[in-house]
């Protein structure tokens, strides 16, 4: 449909090879598929594989968009520095990054599982969440409704902090549980206090 009606598709793959440990692989890109260097504008970046601080990305689609789209960003900051481009370079020509790949997949898998754990642990039944297959967060949804000012603020009360799913466009009543960035003993204690501050005990 977007072929015809001449719609281009952004596919946005920042997080395409956290596939944690024993979950299926996920489908291949629409940009891998035949004719979608005219339809597709696909995004890549190092910053979820191998170091935030890097901040090289990059895009593939058609040849005029890429065109334009650079010249813009030229003028808006004179490019990106060659010695950031050159790193880039060496890790994705090596076996670097796909040795960096395979240990944050093992990492996330062991933090994603304790958090897990964990919120089966202290809160049983009472919060409904899927458990990922990749990435770096756990979706729920809160048994209580509570407004995102003060679900925000109550948690804070308890030292932890957590994303209300409307900041990223889900239904009221959903947060953003993350494991990527604390330890596995963080990820334990951070979902007690969650559950101490959604039971106001």
């Amino acid at each position: 449909m977007c072929t015809d009606l001449r719609i281009p598709i952004v596919e946005d793959d920042a997080h395409g090879n956290l596939t944690l440990d024993g979950s299926p692989q996920p489908p291949k890109p629409l940009a891998a598929m035949s004719g979608a260097d005219q339809q597709v504008i696909y995004l890549g970046t190092l910053s979820k594989t191998f170091a935030p601080g890097l901040r090289v990305g990059w895009m593939t689609g058609p040849t005029s968009v890429i065109d334009r789209i650079a010249g813009i960003r030229e003028q808006m900051d004179f490019g990106i520095s060659g010695i950031t481009q050159a790193i880039a370079e060496q890790v994705l020509q090596t076996d670097i990054w796909q040795q960096n790949v395979r240990r944050l997949r093992s990492e996330l898998t062991r933090r994603r599982d304790r958090m897990v754990s964990a919120l089966v642990r202290y809160f049983g039944g009472g919060l409904a969440f899927t458990i990922p297959e990749g990435g770096y967060h756990v979706w729920a949804r809160l048994q209580n409704q509570f407004r995102d000012k003060e679900l925000v603020e109550t948690a804070v009360q308890h030292a932890v902090v957590v994303a209300p799913g409307s900041v990223y466009g889900a239904d009221p009543g959903y947060v953003r549980l993350t494991y990527a960035s604390s330890s596995e003993t963080e990820i334990a204690e951070g979902v007690r206090r969650l559950h101490a501050a959604l039971t106001k005990t």
